[in-house]
């Protein structure tokens, strides 16, 4: 999922992805949650099957939040965080 924005609120519904799949580089599959339209969830397998309520400014890199609140656990917000391979 490669998006732009300079917005990072989560106030307006156009700057939200709501579970959705790029089709691209497996961003997205299979996630639960609202993703903010700022970059977040970029990178190959970032936020695949992962159950976030809202990203912002966050899982940047290849595999970041991957699985993050995945086989029923759950994670509230996601704010400035996660920004390299593998985090969080």
């Amino acid at each position: 999922m490669r998006i732009s924005s300079s917005s990072s609120s989560l106030e307006r519904s156009d700057d939200i992805y709501i579970g959705v799949d790029d089709g691209g580089d497996d961003a997205c599959v299979g996630f639960t949650g609202k993703v903010c339209k700022d970059g977040s969830c970029n990178g190959y397998k970032a936020c695949e099957n992962a159950n976030i309520s809202s990203v912002v400014n966050s899982c940047v890199g290849r595999s970041a939040c991957v699985k993050a609140g995945y086989l029923g656990g759950s994670i509230g917000n996601i704010v400035d965080s996660c920004k390299y391979e593998a985090a969080c």
